[in-house]
């Protein structure tokens, strides 16, 4: 595997700044970040320029620069999932010392020093997710000390903060915030674990649990975990610092399932196209309770809208008799005319509004319109509150 680049400045690393990616500038410096599929394969075919770019590229993962340009901080390298690149994987020797460590599953945080003063960070910068960690820090002193140490020797501390205030799919019923790496700023190289560990110890900092089974090949130990269940899986870390995730089937399988009910827009067409009964098997029970609960609360204010607009298209076609009166005095004034219509020419009141609200999952813009016709009913109100109370 490729050694990691030596970086003491924005420069260093500039000029491989492509489309792929970008600089984001901040108040405080500068950032730099990658977008989807940005990670070709490193082959051996490539010549000793591209591989140079992309091995700068590699650490295009939320690395932070000052104004000036001098390097503020470090986070994880980018890494893959076993499989994920093939040449790549060839190159993993698993007769070098390695640890396997349990892939957390909450959101990476890092501290930097800016003006002297610690600001936390998530990939981006300071961001929501990074204050909840700081509020954490805030009542826990030893973190403070502990990361003054490490980055005035040049260091960033890596760690991971797991909360059900920023829950994703496996869930921490009390906040912590878990050293998982300790990396040189310039050089890029990890501290090792045994090393990280007596640190973290001396300042009574958690860090990340490592695998203590027998190890029998990459094959036996996917083969082994891989059907594990209430975690998200592990990372194989080698002496030379590149590592590799492994994700059981569980996790993936809820993840793909927790990505559908992250975005209200998904799980309003979900329950009104009635594929929402699909998940339901894969969800933990608070999770599939809320979802079951939005579900009933959708469909009885649809009924309600529905037969009010129902019993409106009986009386005013009773008042006026005929299309032309029907539609000047009150079909055409309606706010769901289109379903006003649809009704007045036999489809079901039900089926008619469903529809109409399906067509309106197109954009959040125009979901939120609709909603206020069926009292606003808000998915956040039901999934924040399985992971905000447990």
């Amino acid at each position: 595997m490729f050694k990691f680049v030596h970086i003491y400045h924005l420069d260093d690393v500039r000029h491989a700044i492509s489309e792929d990616f970008f600089l984001a500038e901040r108040d405080w410096g500068y950032v730099i970040n990658y977008h989807i599929n940005a990670f070709p394969e490193i082959k051996d075919e490539m010549s000793d320029e591209e591989k140079a770019l992309e091995y700068a590229r590699r650490e295009f993962r939320g690395i932070k620069f000052a104004k000036d340009g001098t390097l503020l901080a470090r986070p994880f390298h980018k890494f893959f999932n076993w499989g994920e690149k093939e040449a790549e994987m060839a190159q993993f020797d698993f007769d070098m010392p390695f640890v396997i460590m349990d892939k957390l599953d909450g959101s990476m945080i890092h501290p930097m020093l800016v003006d002297n003063k610690i600001v936390w960070c998530s990939k981006m910068g300071p961001t929501d997710v990074a204050l909840q960690a700081e509020a954490f820090v805030g009542t826990h002193p030893e973190y403070v000390e502990f990361v003054l140490a490490a980055m005035g020797g040049g260091y960033t501390p890596i760690f991971e903060w797991c909360s059900r205030k920023q829950r994703i799919v496996v869930d921490y019923p009390e906040d912590a915030l878990i050293l998982t790496a300790i990396r040189d700023n310039r050089t890029g190289e990890y501290v090792g674990m045994p090393s990280m560990k007596a640190k973290a110890e001396h300042y009574g900092i958690p860090v990340v649990k490592t695998w203590n089974g027998t190890f029998n090949g990459i094959t036996d130990f996917m083969e082994a975990v891989g059907g594990e269940e209430q975690c998200e899986g592990y990372i194989i870390r080698f002496e030379n610092g590149h590592m590799v995730k492994l994700k059981n089937a569980w996790y993936l399988n809820l993840h793909r399932a927790k990505d559908q009910l992250s975005n209200e827009k998904n799980v309003y067409r979900l329950v009104l196209s009635e594929h929402h009964d699909d998940l339901l098997p894969q969800l933990d029970p608070d999770t599939r309770k809320a979802l079951e609960n939005f579900a009933s609360d959708l469909s009885n204010a649809v009924k309600v809208q529905a037969a009010t607009l129902a019993n409106a298209v009986a009386e005013n076609w009773k008042l006026y008799s005929n299309r032309r009166d029907f539609a000047l005095n009150f079909g055409s004034k309606q706010e769901l005319s289109a379903v006003v219509f649809k009704i007045l020419d036999g489809k079901d009141s039900y089926e008619a509004l469903v529809d109409w609200l399906l067509a309106q999952t197109s954009t959040q813009a125009k979901l939120d319109a609709a909603k206020k016709k069926f009292g606003q009913l808000n998915w956040s109100e039901y999934y924040y509150a399985v992971d905000m109370d447990g």
